[in-house]
């Protein structure tokens, strides 16, 4: 969930017009009663490749207080928007970033290929983002 946009229009994406807004708080709430367990997805959608170390930071740690204070639960999980890893830091700095804040990291699943673009397969740092970009517990 993008916490800063709860209840409120989705303008995050310029490129699709979207007539919807992202699910109110009571919504939310009711879901978690169901059974479903929520992620953090920031607090603005922001491309962590485009942003720097201390927005990355700002969005982990205020997501989730978001989250913790408002629908008090524990997020678990955090899945970058776009699905894009941080360039201003290595992969090992950014997990350990994320491991103060979310025991979990996902990438969204439907940006896979930009997350992965110019990377071989045999690459150490290919490996890498493909241990974490997959969920494997930080």
């Amino acid at each position: 969930m993008v916490t800063g946009f709860v209840g409120k229009p989705i303008t995050w994406d310029r490129h699709k017009t979207i007539n919807e807004k992202c699910m109110d708080i009571e919504q939310l709430r009711e879901m978690i009663s169901d059974g479903w367990e929520l992620a953090s997805h920031g607090i603005t959608h922001q491309n962590f490749a485009l942003i720097t170390r201390d927005l990355i930071v700002e969005e982990l740690r205020e997501s989730k207080a978001w989250i913790t204070d408002n629908l008090k639960v524990e997020p678990v999980c955090f899945v970058l928007p776009y699905g894009s890893l941080p360039i201003v830091m290595k992969s090992r700095e950014f997990v350990a970033l994320v491991k103060k804040y979310y025991p979990y990291l996902r990438r969204n699943s439907k940006t896979s290929y930009s997350v992965f673009h110019g990377l071989k397969n045999n690459d150490k740092e290919y490996r890498k983002l493909l241990w974490l970009v997959n969920g494997i517990k930080v």
